[in-house]
């Protein structure tokens, strides 16, 4: 974390944790009117349907393959013991005070033109995969390597990493924080963590409807095995066809 943010991770995660990444279970009525289309319904397959995987359950998790069906189609991701699952997109794992990584997946309509002075900034985005990806290179406050092509199984899309530039604390932004993106035109997606929260994105195209997976660490403090373990699980995801 950064020297300005005086908190220790290992307060601020547990308090914070449950807030910085709620995007996908936020309620319009918390946020103010939403003014974004309802996110797409989940399109249960017929191989999903008779899928012997056990759905995603809260909490921590015994190590196994478990199927998520929030998106409009439906995936499973292999975890190794010790992730957690919360708030209906975000899988984590901590180690110490210090080390902790992320995966999310979720869906966004609306992104600010400037991540640390967001208020006012937010815009509906084209639905699309360039659209989304298109609005995150243009952002001030994070900075965003070139996309590349990329596929899920027979989904195609984008990656691209994303990290913040030039915002030397949280507390220099609005809110003490760093909106990334938007169910709505209210904040619903943030860093909160510290300013060296960083992420890889892939932006899917899913029959249509936009899908957005991420993986990254909340800090620069995550040693190489936790980072490699955190790229597994992303790197796992597949899709269930059928």
């Amino acid at each position: 974390m950064s020297a300005q943010h005086q908190q220790s991770r290992a307060d601020r995660s547990r308090r914070s944790r449950h807030i910085r990444l709620a995007a996908v279970i936020l309620l319009c009525g918390t946020l103010g009117a939403c003014t974004a289309a309802e996110p797409p319904t989940p399109i249960r397959s017929a191989a999903a349907a008779e899928s012997t995987t056990p759905p995603l359950p809260d909490g921590r998790l015994a190590a196994g393959t478990y199927r998520f069906d929030g998106l409009a189609r439906p995936f499973e991701v292999t975890l190794p013991d010790g992730w957690i699952f919360h708030h209906g997109g975000v899988l984590e794992k901590d180690v110490g005070d210090s080390e902790g990584v992320f995966v999310w997946f979720g869906t966004a309509s609306h992104v600010p033109a400037n991540a640390c002075q967001w208020p006012g900034t937010l815009t509906a985005v084209p639905p699309t995969v360039d659209g989304f990806a298109d609005a995150l290179a243009a952002q001030v406050s994070t900075t965003a390597t070139a996309a590349t092509e990329v596929a899920v199984g027979e989904y195609s899309g984008v990656e691209f990493d994303l990290s913040v530039e030039g915002v030397e604390s949280l507390d220099d932004c609005s809110g003490s924080k760093i909106c990334i993106h938007s169910e709505n035109s209210s904040c619903t997606r943030w860093y909160h963590a510290s300013v060296a929260q960083r992420e890889t994105y892939r932006v899917l195209d899913l029959d249509g409807e936009r899908a957005i997976l991420t993986v990254g660490e909340y800090d620069d403090k995550s040693k190489e095995p936790l980072l490699a373990e955190a790229q597994a699980v992303f790197d796992s995801i597949t899709f269930i066809s059928g």
